[in-house]
């Protein structure tokens, strides 16, 4: 309720609010069915339980807006949020636009001094500022002619969020908070290990031959520090030996990067001859 309560209390009126019920089994798909009634501006999709991924898609098939924006259900949205956006986007002539991650705990404020800068997106993928997150951010309706989030895997994010911003002539980015996570134990990035989570060594692999193809050297060092933080995460979880082989396989491409420090590369190191160690 929140959630729904933070979406329908935006200073931005002129919305179109799709709420997807995915194969819920408590009370979410009355609460849907009271929005409606509630608010004209609010549709309901009921559909059997298929993941967020499918959701989101659910969602895109049937939007008729130019802009969209995606808010995961137990996250808020700041009041001001899809005005702040929206207005950045339409002024800078922009395809995507990002604003700032907090949490809902934190109580934040409104940025100090707003700051609006512009970005190709292979740059913006460069930058301090991108989030893998689909949350955060707008699109130009566009954006998502020929795209979908791939269904059936967690970390859909970060699947294909670097293959969106990269392949985006304008992004913009401005340091207002523009939505609120909510940190839960039980969610199911922050749950405990599962062989759900190796699909992040696939997409990891599937970067590096992306930036590999484009030639983009910096992007394709960036994939592999991406690639061995996974995999050493991953690794001391479970500990299991395929992932090590992987490991060993891609260390001197580990190892050459040149921005990461002599430090780390030591440990890197002894991670490769003693994995127990790690």
């Amino acid at each position: 309720d929140e959630c729904v309560q933070s979406i329908l209390n935006q200073t931005y009126r002129s919305l179109e609010v799709i709420l997807i019920d995915d194969g819920s089994t408590d009370t979410s798909d009355e609460k849907c069915e009271k929005y409606i009634q509630q608010d004209d501006r609010v549709r309901v999709i009921h559909q059997g339980n298929r993941g967020l991924s499918a959701a989101r898609n659910a969602g895109i098939d049937i939007c008729i807006g130019e802009w969209i924006i995606f808010v995961d259900s137990d996250d808020v949205l700041p009041n001001d949020a899809i005005e702040n956006l929206l207005s950045v986007v339409v002024q800078q002539k922009a395809e995507i636009g990002q604003g700032v991650l907090s949490t809902v705990q934190v109580h934040p404020k409104a940025a100090y001094n707003p700051v609006i800068e512009i970005y190709e997106g292979k740059d913006f993928l460069k930058s301090s500022y991108f989030s893998t997150t689909a949350c955060g951010k707008i699109y130009h309706r566009t954006i998502w002619n020929h795209r979908r989030f791939r269904e059936g895997i967690i970390h859909e994010d970060y699947d294909i969020m670097y293959r969106i911003i990269y392949e985006t002539s304008r992004v913009a980015f401005a340091n207002y908070i523009v939505y609120n996570v909510r940190n839960r134990s039980g969610s199911i990035t922050r749950s405990g290990y599962s062989d759900k989570k190796l699909i992040l060594l696939d997409i990891d692999e599937e970067k590096i031959a992306y930036f590999k193809e484009k030639g983009d050297n910096i992007l394709l060092d960036q994939a592999y520090m991406s690639y061995y933080g996974d995999l050493l995460y991953l690794y001391k979880q479970n500990l299991q030996k395929n992932i090590i082989k992987k490991y060993r396989k891609n260390i001197k491409n580990f190892l050459r990067i040149k921005t990461i420090r002599f430090r780390t590369k030591v440990k890197l190191i002894v991670c490769y001859l003693f994995p127990r160690i790690w």
